[in-house]
């Protein structure tokens, strides 16, 4: 579960060092989680699934800053070597079910609820 006020939106204008903090505690998160994690067998495709707050529209693409933060974290705890195309395809994200904290009050204290399947990735053929 992360709180988010700590994603970052390729849309968003935050200075520099603001957004070096976000970086730091969402590869902090990526680094924590990785460590529960088995190191990876062979390449893997990353995805990551995002349940919301609320039923907004959004364009998944644009978390991608949050999603190669928690990437480098998963990299921090040795769940693959290094983040290249060489061990990891994606990362992926989308936008899934709503957080189970979505209904909770105080708003100020709910959390988007982040899934992260590490799976083979699909052969494609000619």
């Amino acid at each position: 579960m992360v709180h988010p006020s700590l994603l970052i939106n390729a849309n968003d204008r935050l200075h520099w060092s603001r957004k070096m903090e976000r970086t730091a505690a969402l590869r902090m998160l990526g680094r924590n989680l990785g460590q529960q994690l088995d190191p990876a067998a062979g390449r893997v495709l990353v995805v990551y699934t995002l349940g919301m707050l609320d039923r907004q529209r959004r364009d998944p693409a644009n978390w991608q800053p949050s999603a190669k933060a928690w990437t480098d974290g998963l990299v921090d705890a040795g769940v693959f070597p290094d983040d290249s195309d060489a061990h990891v395809e994606g990362p992926i994200l989308g936008i899934g079910e709503l957080s189970p904290e979505a209904s909770r009050r105080p708003t100020s204290s709910r959390r988007i609820q982040v899934t992260v399947t590490l799976t083979a990735p699909r052969e494609v053929g000619p």
